[in-house]
């Protein structure tokens, strides 16, 4: 009895002993676990607003993209009537052909006008009478 009580002590011992470095090691894995829980939730919070900020940049980008082209296109169309203007002015035909166009245009613009008048005279003529 003597030499079994002694040896049975020296197990519980060493049993207590692992039980209590079981304890330690759960508790450390439980620490681990609520920090890596904690640093997912961090990354998937700024994943989130990465993903918000993705948005928001793509959005400028297309809106500024679609002003860009509008504005190219504008440009293309000045640039397009300046070369014609410069291509009629190189060309005397065409010079006196926009010359002409212009001065019917101001003809008939200036019979429209003395037409109107003429008509608001006679207008006023009869509300006076």
């Amino acid at each position: 009895r003597n030499d079994v009580l002694p040896s049975w002590n020296d197990e519980k011992r060493e049993l207590l002993d692992k039980a209590k470095q079981f304890r330690r090691d759960i508790m450390s894995l439980t620490d681990s676990k609520e920090s890596s829980e904690q640093a997912v939730s961090e990354i998937q919070d700024e994943a989130e607003l990465l993903v918000q900020e993705k948005r928001r940049v793509n959005d400028t980008r297309t809106r500024e993209k679609e002003e860009q082209d509008r504005l190219l296109l504008s440009r293309e169309k000045e640039v397009t009537e300046k070369n014609s203007l410069v291509h009629s002015l190189r060309d005397p035909n065409s010079l006196e052909a926009s010359i002409l166009e212009y001065d019917n245009q101001v003809l008939e613009l200036e019979a429209l006008r003395k037409e109107r008048q003429d008509t608001n005279l006679s207008r006023k003529q009869m509300v006076l009478k």
